[in-house]
């Protein structure tokens, strides 16, 4: 099964989330399930759906599902989504139907990426040419 990949920086070593594995656990997880690009979703309301636009570095988020996921109890999933949100590596939007988690700064070290290495295979395609 071939999901892509997420980059890591090295400085994630030295931040409070990696002190704690339950912690870096969840923001590992958040960092699988973001979105690479803008999508639309459709999310259940009540006894109806509603479409959901994502913009890249986000998804829908439900305690319930991520905890049967990383087989921890939905409040400590909660907690430790608080806990990531007020050290700022993300923040959440809820209502009464769904929550939509948004990875900070995920475009500087994840879409920065995908550019520079569609620029380098650029240049190794031009170079072969030679």
């Amino acid at each position: 099964m071939n999901r892509g990949y997420v980059n890591l920086w090295r400085r994630l070593e030295d931040s409070a989330v990696f002190q704690n594995e339950g912690l870096l656990k969840v923001f590992l997880w958040c960092l699988f399930r973001a979105n690479y690009r803008e999508t639309w979703v459709t999310v259940r309301t009540g006894r109806g759906f509603t479409e959901v636009k994502l913009p890249a570095g986000s998804f829908i988020f439900g305690r319930e599902s991520v905890a049967k996921k990383l087989h921890m109890s939905p409040s400590t999933v909660w907690k430790r989504i608080l806990k990531l949100k007020k050290l700022e590596f993300l923040n959440i939007e809820s209502n009464s139907h769904y929550s939509i988690v948004y990875i900070i700064n995920w475009h500087n070290y994840q879409a920065d990426q995908e550019k520079r290495n569609s620029e380098s295979d650029r240049q190794v395609t031009s170079k072969e040419h030679k």
